[in-house]
């Protein structure tokens, strides 16, 4: 258990039930999803304030043929500061309010954070295997991927990846991992930047 300050950004989705809000909590040890009933009290908006943090667990499940990881969050209670300062959503989040689409972690994040869009997330049987062992927890890669930072790679290829990001073609990621004896995780990004495959070169 603990309090930590942080800055939540709420959103309201349209689930099989209705509508309900999420919540995307950045602090500083992390960025979490949160799903608890007591966003409900509030508008969609984004919020600082003071947070007990009962609770950190990854999950993931299939989205749309998609699947979505997340890191969540169990809040017991929070302590927001400027409650009502900022609340609505913008207009790409209310179409996606009424479209029934879920936010993920990915769309509530800024953009300006990315440096291109990861597509559908995909993992191999062999990746998720080791997610399901908690042995890798594939989220901080995935967002270095997303971020430019192509991770233990040559100078070469490091290259070719900036290359390949100016100008829409494929992108390789590496990354040293120690997982059930393996070492390595790719992460591969399709040119036209509509999905996205973490596997191991056990994989291949």
């Amino acid at each position: 258990m603990i309090t930590i300050a942080g800055l939540l950004a709420i959103h309201s989705v349209l689930g099989r039930r209705g509508h309900f809000n999420v919540g995307h909590l950045s602090t500083s040890i992390g960025e979490f999803v949160v799903k608890d009933a007591l966003l409900n009290q509030h508008s969609p908006g984004n919020y600082s304030g003071d947070f007990l943090i009962t609770d950190i667990h990854q999950t993931h499940y299939t989205s749309a043929g998609r699947l979505v990881i997340e890191v969540r969050a169990k809040l017991d209670s929070m302590i927001l500061k400027n409650i009502g300062a900022s609340a609505g959503v913008d207009a790409e989040g209310a179409s996606k309010q009424e479209s029934g689409h879920e936010i993920t972690p990915w769309e509530a994040n800024t953009a300006a954070e990315m440096a291109f869009p990861v597509g559908n997330v995909l993992i191999t049987r062999a990746v998720q295997s080791l997610i399901e062992n908690d042995e890798l927890n594939p989220i901080p890669y995935l967002k270095r991927h997303a971020v430019g930072d192509w991770g233990e790679i040559c100078s070469e290829d490091w290259e070719s990846n900036q290359w390949a990001l100016e100008n829409g073609e494929r992108l390789l990621s590496c990354y040293d991992i120690n997982a059930e004896g393996e070492s390595r995780l790719w992460i591969i990004t399709e040119a036209d930047r509509s999905s996205t495959t973490m596997l191991l070169p056990s994989d291949y």
